[in-house]
């Protein structure tokens, strides 16, 4: 969950109408092939530590899976340069909501980069652990929260779904953004948005994927497909149609803030607006610290402890400049940065999907063999490393 998920949807139609919605379902749906087929391949050539834990992603994959060693550093150079611009996008994103509650922008944008400092810097996990857990609870609130605007204005469905589909191939933005969006437009906004929630094809997310504990990498695969269709499909369609049934993508608000203008017009500005502020809030500064996380161990990975260091100020000095510059200056740089590392990363997905069609027939061929038994080269590499122990 994070600024996709609220902010991209809304940009989405603000840029590209409705009929944005249409082209962000459809790439959802090919983002499940995508996030599964990654996650599978993360999950193969993941690796062990000296602690025993897993690890992988795209830099490991990548040259594994292809036989080209330059491909994982070009993707670890492209990945550092894409989480410097998505970690300012996240929190430009929730400057721009808050502002909208009357929270000046260099007050929310102080405050967010303190806070991410002394996680990234100061090593203060216990805050990181204590946002995490009020997440799970306040995309619950924030679904339910949804859902009770979309009932209450109920009457409106018909339309917006009509709206979704006779615009889709068309093309029509909202009042507040550009005026003659075309098909082109529609597609392009539907599609990058789309792809920003649930970060299908850049490969980032088959880092943390890789550390879990599972017997085949298909059953991982299987929560990738899980993520990316409740992200996107579920949370962003519930965002939309708030803001399609309300009609304040009709009205001269700001493209950045039609979401929280929706919920203020169904629940009042002051419930409305604590909903979507602080979710966003919450959603945004966890991605954007794992982000910077990301970002740094690539960089640590290429040049060393030091570039990681150094690149953590560099992070949160960018993240400064998005919270005050705002999300609609920052939108194009994104998509370009994740563009770079979703041209990387697809490469290698497409050059092993006969690896990824091969062990989805190996799991599915007897799926309960591998409610009990892991996979075998797993198998082994535990006992060489339990080998290795005795041994030392």
């Amino acid at each position: 969950m994070g600024a996709g998920n609220i902010v991209g949807t809304a940009i989405a139609i603000g840029y590209g109408g409705p009929g944005g919605v249409f082209w962000l379902w459809l790439t959802g749906l090919f983002a499940c092939v995508i996030k599964y087929s990654e996650v599978v391949l993360g999950m193969k050539y993941r690796q062990r530590d000296k602690e025993g834990k897993w690890f992988g992603g795209p830099q490991y994959y990548l040259p594994k899976a292809t036989g080209w060693k330059w491909i994982g550093f070009a993707y670890a150079i492209s990945c550092a340069f894409c989480l410097f611009l998505a970690a300012s996008a996240q929190i430009s994103s929730v400057v721009d909501t808050v502002e909208t509650i009357h929270i000046p922008r260099i007050v929310s944008t102080a405050v967010l980069i303190i806070a991410a400092a002394l996680i990234v810097l100061g090593g203060l996990t216990r805050l990181l652990s204590f946002t995490e857990k009020i997440v799970p609870v306040m995309s619950v609130i924030y679904m339910a929260a949804g859902l009770v605007v979309i009932v209450l204005n109920a009457k409106e469905l018909p339309a917006a779904f009509a709206s979704i589909f006779q615009y889709a191939f068309t093309g029509r933005a909202a009042v507040g953004g550009f005026g003659g969006a075309t098909l082109a437009m529609c597609i392009r906004w539907g599609v990058c948005r789309g792809v920003y929630s649930n970060d299908s094809g850049t490969g980032v997310t088959t880092i943390t994927h890789a550390a879990a504990d599972v017997n085949h990498p298909v059953q991982q695969g299987m929560w990738g497909i899980f993520e990316v269709f409740f992200d996107t499909i579920v949370v962003c369609s519930v965002t939309c149609l708030v803001i399609l049934t309300t009609g304040v993508w009709q009205t001269d608000a700001s493209v950045s803030t039609l979401t929280i203008a929706g919920f203020q017009k169904a629940l009042g500005p002051v419930a409305g607006g604590f909903i979507v502020s602080l979710s966003l809030t919450l959603f945004c500064f966890t991605t954007a610290v794992a982000q910077t996380l990301f970002g740094c161990d690539q960089l640590v990975k290429i040049f060393g402890e030091k570039a990681g260091t150094w690149g953590k100020y560099v992070y949160l000095g960018l993240m400064f400049i998005g919270g005050m510059v705002g999300i609609s200056a920052l939108i194009n740089y994104v998509d370009f940065g994740s563009f770079l590392i979703i041209f990387f990363n697809m490469i290698g997905v497409y050059l092993c999907h006969g690896e990824v069609r091969k062990l989805t027939e190996e799991y599915f061929s007897d799926t309960e063999k591998w409610e009990t038994q892991k996979w075998q080269p797993w198998v082994e590499m535990e006992e060489k490393d339990i080998r290795s122990s005795h041994h030392e």
